[in-house]
């Protein structure tokens, strides 16, 4: 036990080194990302709108301005959504206006003869209508 404790006094210490050494050596000098997490300016984004997308047109960590366009969503629920809405638009338009016509006093009734409402002209008048029959006056006998 005399003969080994010499050789643990120095052996365990530099074993402790030389791991030291290992471990320095290995990592610390150098920054890595094992949880791929980079201290930098990165926003995070939303869409204002659900919707399916169709193409990206960004880059990952690509630098972008105010307005640039880095999605674009598939227009067609959005295309039929404003075709059901005008059709909607329509159909109370009419319904208004035929209430509005149902509510409107009746129109004066047409003379007979004319189609347009008018009144006849007097020579189409006397045709329609003949004078009357005028009995002569008696004559004494």
């Amino acid at each position: 036990m005399r003969a080994l404790r010499p050789l643990m006094l120095i052996g365990v210490p530099v074993l402790v080194i030389a791991g030291a050494l290992i471990f320095w050596l290995q990592g610390g000098r150098f920054a890595t990302t094992e949880n791929a997490f980079v201290k930098a300016d990165i926003a995070q984004i939303a869409s204002e709108v659900p919707g399916r997308i169709v193409a990206v047109r960004v880059r990952d960590h690509a630098v972008v301005a105010a307005g640039d366009v880095l999605v674009q969503l598939d227009p067609e629920p959005y295309r039929l959504a404003l075709a059901r809405a005008v059709a909607e638009v329509d159909s109370a338009r009419a319904a208004v206006e035929q209430s509005r016509s149902a509510r409107r006093p009746n129109p004066k009734p047409r003379e007979p003869g004319r189609s347009d409402g008018r009144r006849p002209s007097a020579t189409r008048a006397r045709a329609m209508f003949p004078p009357p029959l005028r009995l002569a006056p008696e004559r004494s006998r």
